[in-house]
């Protein structure tokens, strides 16, 4: 009954990291040039590994989830989940969904820094701190906000968790395209950070009731379906599809 304000609170990672992230490499980036940000930034990552390899230990399980892992003979094959999933009308509404909203979000974090350098030409540490702010703290608020709300009104009824994804992203494609265009860098940052709020606020709710169609056995595989097809879809298409077309309006300017 606290699965979408868990999941919300694991998925802050990244809007947290995105913010650290931006704000980071946007300053040294600006102080060292971007190949050697790049460098130093992908350091910790390896010392992170060891330390979680030598010091994380899954925790007991107590109770109902010690009870949904107690028979590890029980979980079914791939192929099985897989179908069960394809025939899953709300998975795949779920799926198609999420993709569309992924895409949009990394299009968004991809093509924003060049937006500020080239439309109002900011400096290389200004926008980073602004990406961050946008995509760190508007991601982190959205995450949070959408956990909330599932576990407030969608507890025990997954129709309520689909519909809370699908209220809180209304508003993302009326913010962004004001905001951009505006022609103001105010109103610009503004509507952005406004738009990414509502973008991260569908992540937990939705996989609350991604888990909520996953029967306990297959629960992981469910989720990395998920995660595979909607990633797939919006970061493999989303910044390719938006600089294409910006390569192509860019064309017909000129």
């Amino acid at each position: 009954n606290r699965r979408a304000t868990a999941i919300a609170i694991y998925t802050l990672g990244a809007p947290l990291g995105t913010f650290l992230g931006a704000a980071g490499v946007g300053w040294l980036a600006q102080e060292i040039g971007w190949r050697q940000a790049f460098l130093l930034l992908g350091l910790p990552g390896f010392l992170l590994v060891a330390v979680m390899l030598l010091r994380l230990k899954d925790p007991p399980r107590h109770g109902i989830a010690a009870a949904d892992v107690a028979d590890a003979d029980a979980a079914p094959s791939f192929r099985t989940v897989l179908g069960d999933l394809m025939r899953n009308s709300a998975f795949r509404h779920l799926v198609w969904g999420g993709s569309l909203v992924v895409l949009v979000g990394y299009g968004l974090a991809a093509f924003l820094p060049a937006l500020l350098v080239r439309s109002y030409q900011l400096p290389l540490g200004q926008v980073g701190l602004l990406t961050g702010l946008v995509a760190g703290a508007g991601g982190a608020i959205g995450t949070m906000a959408g956990g909330l709300a599932g576990d407030r009104w969608g507890v025990g009824r997954p129709r309520r968790l689909a519909i809370i994804a699908a209220v809180a992203v209304l508003p993302a494609p009326l913010l962004l395209a004001g905001g951009i265009l505006s022609h103001s860098l105010p109103i610009a940052i503004a509507g952005s950070f406004l738009a990414m709020v509502a973008i991260y606020a569908y992540v937990a709710p939705a996989f609350a009731q991604v888990h909520a169609l996953a029967q306990a056995r297959s629960r992981a595989t469910v989720t990395s379906v998920y995660y595979l097809v909607t990633n797939l879809i919006g970061l493999g298409l989303g910044p390719p599809l938006i600089g294409a077309a910006s390569d192509y309006g860019a064309r017909q300017a000129m």
